[in-house]
């Protein structure tokens, strides 16, 4: 364990004080390491442990994959039978290295292949082949151009037979596992110059300067695989869409929080809340100017003031909005029409009743020859029917019961056509399709003929609204 902390120690002061790569051997080359360690013997072999030293020769046939001899070498007291005397054993190896970042300043590694070990006993020796797997790392101290030194220290699971008088018998012919730490140096040189470090030989590399951590193709040129500048393997957000604005680690930003990143976003500066399409534009369905989300009053009719959060205004009470309404300052409880407006007592009976009836409207006397008093009446109607262009009206003609009954069916049905000739001659827009006639004589009374009060009534004109529903709306 103390070799082990010992080791740790050293790889945390190289990681802290090792300079920066600047150039890389890359193709062929060859390695040599000195290396220096402790042995952890398998339970079973009855040998204490102790330092082991050795070296190492590599052959570097890519800058991922190197193929290595290695012998490590160590003396302790054994056990057994030979109890207490000093053993020494002989490590060979020929392992396959393979390098997982290839010139960087770190660079940590994977190793296996075939071991043997030469037991070397007071009374023989033997020899056992087995095999080997392990790791470590390497830590660039110096390079150079062709050259590069580092600190290096690995760990490798030997598997093997151990010799008789070191086991018990029932663990002889047995593998048993043991495993050697080593730390060292290793100088590597020949093969191609990598300046920048990509794995990529200069001879090749058709992008000089690559910035470390950058993923290059085989041409030793970086790639971007969504396009926003910053280059795979230093792009901290990969996947940015096309267009978006990113900050030197590659990650978007979205100045206004609406989730349309800048860059993208048409427009950047949507209020907070307020809901975007796909561009980062607010939609305002009722056109009020105030964005949806943040429009306490969705739905406000179009042309309405607003304030701020979106609901219109109603200055005078009478529930027309300002900008929409005709008549502002209309006294409070006054019923006014859509614009807003004041409906007149026959307006107003109209929507009531459905009805407008006058008795004021006079004829000359046995004709349908309107009289000159009657027009004001009739040109208040035409002024409600002109604001009304959906409605269907009837004009009914009325008369009292003098008279035959036939005479007066005729004549209300004659005036009740003068009364709708004269809104249509005076009132143009009233359509003919809007007003019918009809005399009803003296058919449908509404008072006493046998009075002069109830006769007068009884003549009379009336605007029956036959599509009532429209004065809903």
């Amino acid at each position: 364990m103390k070799y082990v902390i010992a080791l740790g120690s050293i790889v945390i002061a190289s990681v802290c004080t090792a300079p920066q790569a600047r150039a890389d051997a890359a193709g062929s080359g060859l390695t040599f390491s000195l290396m220096g360690g402790s042995t952890v013997l398998d339970k079973h072999i009855a040998m204490e442990d102790d330092f082991l030293g050795g070296g190492r020769i590599g052959y570097i046939l890519h800058p991922r994959v190197h193929v290595e001899g290695l012998f490590d070498s160590w003396r302790a007291p054994a056990g057994g039978r030979v109890g207490g005397a000093t053993m020494r054993a002989d490590h060979y190896g020929l392992d396959l290295v393979l390098n997982l970042f290839p010139g960087r300043l770190i660079d940590p590694y994977l190793a296996g292949g075939y071991a043997r070990i030469d037991w070397r006993l007071p009374w023989d020796n033997q020899i056992f082949n087995g095999y080997e797997a392990g790791g470590g790392v390497r830590l660039m101290l110096a390079e150079g151009s062709g050259w590069r030194w580092d600190f290096r220290m690995d760990a490798r699971q030997v598997f093997g037979e151990a010799p008789d008088g070191l086991v018990a018998l029932d663990q002889r012919g047995e593998t048993q596992g043991s495993t050697f730490y080593s730390a060292g140096v290793q100088l590597s040189f020949g093969g191609a110059v990598d300046s920048d470090g990509d794995g990529v030989p200069d001879k090749k590399d058709q992008c000089a300067d690559t910035p470390r951590g950058a993923h290059v193709d085989v041409n030793g040129c970086p790639t971007d695989a969504d396009g926003d500048g910053v280059y795979d393997g230093i792009d901290q957000c990969p996947g940015t869409p096309r267009g978006a604005t990113v900050d030197a680690k590659g990650c978007p930003s979205d100045s206004d929080g609406d989730g349309v990143y800048d860059g993208i976003d048409r427009c950047n500066r949507t209020p907070k809340g307020a809901p975007v399409d796909r561009y980062g534009c607010a939609k305002d369905s009722d056109g009020d100017g105030v964005h949806d989300g943040i429009d306490r009053c969705p739905g406000t009719v179009r042309g309405a003031p607003v304030d701020r959060y979106g609901c219109a205004k109603d200055s005078d009470g009478d529930g027309v909005h300002d900008g929409i309404d005709q008549c502002p300052n209309t006294p409070r409880g006054v019923r006014v029409d859509a614009r807003g407006c004041e409906v007149s007592k026959m307006e107003q009976e109209m929507l009531d009743t459905g009805m407008i009836r006058l008795d004021m409207i006079h004829f000359q006397s046995g004709k349908a020859a309107l009289k000159p008093d009657s027009y004001p009446s009739l040109d208040e109607v035409g002024k409600i029917l002109s604001k009304w262009g959906d409605l269907r009206i009837e004009v009914g003609g009325h008369t009292d019961s003098q008279g035959s009954a036939k005479f007066n069916e005729k004549l209300s049905g004659e005036r009740a056509s003068a009364v709708r000739d004269y809104l249509l001659a005076n009132f143009p827009k009233i359509k003919p399709s809007q007003l019918t006639a009809k005399g009803y004589g003296e058919s449908q009374p509404i008072a006493d003929n046998g009075t002069k009060a109830g006769r007068a009534k009884n003549r009379r004109v009336e605007f029956k609204v036959l599509n009532r529903g429209v004065l809903t709306k």
